[in-house]
């Protein structure tokens, strides 16, 4: 389940790549690369989790969670945007996702391993 977790985690850092480089107008400005940094945080932090403690349970829903909260980001504001403030949510996403989905599996991937005995 390790493996799984870190190729989540950079298929969520290769995401952000794409929103970041490639789907964005304009030229690469320090703008680029400090949202790329932001919102490859949780996977990197997921990443981390997944290669080099045993709490693979906490990677693993790291990594599914923002993954599925960037991927409905991705949708709402590059292929079916509703309003014209949707942009703002690839600024708000990092920040739900360092504040509360990190430390959500940390939360749970703890728990598991002390209540769940041999199976976590």
């Amino acid at each position: 389940m390790n493996n799984v977790a870190a190729l989540l985690s950079v298929i969520g850092i290769g995401l952000q790549a794409i929103v970041c480089f490639v789907v964005a107008e304009g030229p690469i400005s320090g703008f680029h690369l400090g949202l790329f940094g932001a919102a490859s945080l949780a996977y990197l932090a997921s990443l981390i989790l997944a290669l080099r403690t045993s709490l693979w349970v906490s990677a693993l829903l790291i990594a599914v969670l923002s993954l599925l909260l960037d991927l409905t980001a991705f949708y709402s504001v590059f292929i079916a945007p509703t309003s014209s403030t949707e942009a703002l949510s690839l600024l708000v996403v990092p920040l739900v996702k360092l504040l509360g989905i990190v430390p959500f599996g940390l939360i749970v991937g703890v728990l598991v391993r002390v209540f769940g005995g041999k199976a976590a």
